[in-house]
């Protein structure tokens, strides 16, 4: 008899450990090296948690025939219990990772106009996968109908629940994956950091890429006679698509960890600065030189400064190669408590000037 159940479990056990190793990284470069832990890291790790609960649900879904060809009908009801409660998991580990990732994107930039979007972004994700979520579990009435077939009881139309919800995640994909974009490409910065971020975006458009495909497999799946075979492409690709998803996003964050190794190896001095490598690493940024070196400050200032610091770490150390006319003055921001930086690096939050740095004036 044919089975998939090789490729399934190596498919499935890959990319579960594939982005575990990478969120093991990132905790460890936040808590290690940046020595700040954001509020987008306690997604992913909650990603990840979400992740394996579905490799582990569909690796033991699949001993009731869901990876053979005209599965048993004994077999049907446990197979379509677990399908229920999987397909409720990867919607809710899809909203985290997106969530996760559109709050990163507020560090991009300071713009008010930009930090908008990214909040109408939020506001979209979160209401479609919520009605998703909720279109699927809430589909048949009684619920149990749905792996009860024998019961009485009614069900909605799978067919516009699964099409709706796969069409909205596509959308928002690919508008998250031009979102940043204007802001990147006017960035003067080196090739390998160039490099660097293509590469982030790039599996950032194969995840997106992966949503189009499994959306095919549910098309695949709807229109199939053999539903226990065909069934097995949407929890391998919907898989897929989250672990990419939280791999692309931990990449930045795992940079700070990726350099201070390179330096610790090469006992090379980071450029920059004479003093330790955290201090190093607090210059360079991606903002666009009109908003470079600025930042939201206020009652929220120290939270304000340790973001920014950690988002600079991640992205490198091309704030001196790439400041020029900034250096050496106070730049001024629409608020009126400020952040200031000078040559120094010195930081001012509300009437307290940050001790740590004073002493390095």
């Amino acid at each position: 008899m044919e089975t998939r159940y090789t490729l399934l479990w190596t498919v499935f056990l890959t990319f579960t450990i594939t982005s575990l190793v990478f969120v093991s990284l990132r905790v460890y470069s936040r808590l290690r090296i940046t020595k700040i832990f954001l509020l987008e890291d306690y997604l992913i790790v909650l990603a990840q948690m979400y992740l394996t609960a579905l490799c582990a649900l569909s690796l033991y879904a699949f001993q009731f025939g869901g990876a053979i060809h005209n599965a048993p009908v004994s077999t049907l009801s446990p197979r379509l219990k677990y399908g229920y409660i999987m397909s409720i998991v990867y919607l809710s580990t899809l909203w985290i990772i997106k969530i996760s990732i559109l709050l990163f994107y507020r560090r991009l930039s300071p713009a008010r106009s930009f930090h908008i979007m990214c909040y109408i972004m939020v506001g979209f994700v979160s209401a479609y996968s919520l009605a998703a979520t909720l279109s699927y579990t809430l589909i048949c009435h009684p619920v149990q109908y749905q792996w009860l077939g024998s019961a009485t009881g009614t069900c909605g139309s799978y067919e516009a629940t699964y099409y709706s919800a796969a069409a909205f995640n596509i959308i928002s994909d690919f508008i998250m994956l031009i979102l940043p974009m204007p802001i990147v490409l006017r960035v003067r910065l080196p090739t390998r950091k160039k490099i660097g971020l293509a590469v982030i975006f790039l599996i950032g458009g194969v995840a997106a890429i992966a949503s189009v495909v499994r959306l095919y497999m549910v098309h695949q799946f709807i229109a199939a006679t053999d539903q226990s075979w065909y069934g097995s492409n949407l929890p391998m690709w919907s898989l897929i698509e989250c672990s990419l998803g939280i791999i692309s996003s931990s990449i930045p964050a795992i940079r700070p960890l990726v350099v201070h190794i390179y330096y610790k190896v090469t006992k090379q001095q980071p450029p920059g600065t004479t003093h330790s490598f955290h201090d190093a690493y607090l210059t360079g940024t991606y903002l666009p030189e009109d908003t470079r070196n600025t930042f939201t400050a206020g009652a929220r200032a120290r939270r304000a400064r340790d973001s920014l610091d950690t988002f600079e770490e991640e992205v490198g150390d091309s704030f001196h190669n790439n400041a020029t006319g900034f250096l050496g003055g106070e730049q001024k921001t629409p608020y009126d408590d400020q952040i200031v930086k000078t040559t120094h690096v010195t930081l001012h939050y509300g009437d307290h000037e940050d001790s740590s740095v004073k002493d390095e004036k």
